[in-house]
């Protein structure tokens, strides 16, 4: 049995897409480039909830990755989100996300004056 998951990925991707554009479209000329960065994804090793496997963050858009699915947490105001849950309906259990094509960049998470709990080095990959 094939999994349809690269399918579902390219679809989300395309979302991903005409939300950017949408954002986009509403900030100012200076702002723009940044809705036009590609997306990244990051491991989860701490930095968002633990049933999410990885993050990924463009044009304000949080997506949130689990074997359930898909959290997609889009701006609706200065400190409002509007939630969009996306679900592998009749998927097999036991899929997870894994994340290809390691590229060099990392995001440092230092929060909070304890170094102990400061997150270092997560790798950044392309899909």
């Amino acid at each position: 049995m094939q999994s349809h998951l690269p399918a579902f990925c390219v679809g989300v991707t395309v979302l991903f897409a005409v939300i950017g554009s949408s954002l986009a479209e509403n900030k100012p000329p200076e702002n723009r480039q940044l809705a036009s960065l590609p997306s990244l994804f990051e491991k989860n090793l701490g930095q968002v909830p633990s049933p999410y496997e990885f993050v990924s963050r463009s044009s304000g858009v949080e997506s949130l990755f689990s074997p359930a699915g898909v959290d997609l947490l889009v701006p609706d105001g200065k400190d409002a989100y509007t939630e969009l849950q996306l679900r592998f309906l009749n998927s097999r259990p036991g899929i997870v996300p894994v994340g290809r094509d390691p590229l060099s960049s990392v995001n440092n998470y230092l929060i909070g004056n304890d170094l102990s709990h400061w997150l270092r080095a997560i790798p950044h990959q392309s899909q």
